[in-house]
């Protein structure tokens, strides 16, 4: 990878563990669910470097993760008026993350 390329990836990655909520989206199939697990390492330019992994358990109980590798995260495409980012997960998957804030909700109950 050139440097340009780690640079990005780097950025790509800060920004994914900056956002206070970050929603999965892997398709029609399955519902869109919410990371409650993240551990990232730092990109050093190796395309198979897996340097994000996401955690969560299903209302079934059920465990799922997701790796993303510095090359998958490389050839990304960005809808950053969304919040959105397609990549590839470390088995080739395309999956969709939208990044997000929360945001207090003003009660109006008298």
């Amino acid at each position: 990878m050139t440097a340009e390329a780690i640079k990005r990836v780097q950025a790509i990655i800060d920004a994914i563990v900056a956002a206070e909520v970050v929603r999965i989206d892997e398709g029609p199939q399955k519902s869109p669910t919410i990371v409650n697990t993240m551990i990232h390492e730092t990109a050093i330019g190796d395309p198979n470097n897996e340097v994000l992994f996401f955690g969560w358990i299903d209302s079934d109980d059920l465990r799922y993760n997701l790796k993303f590798t510095e090359g998958g995260i490389e050839h990304c495409t960005l809808q950053a008026h969304l919040g959105i980012i397609k990549l590839c997960d470390h088995e080739g998957d395309l999956i969709e993350l939208q990044l997000c804030a929360t945001v207090p909700v003003p009660l109006t109950i008298s």
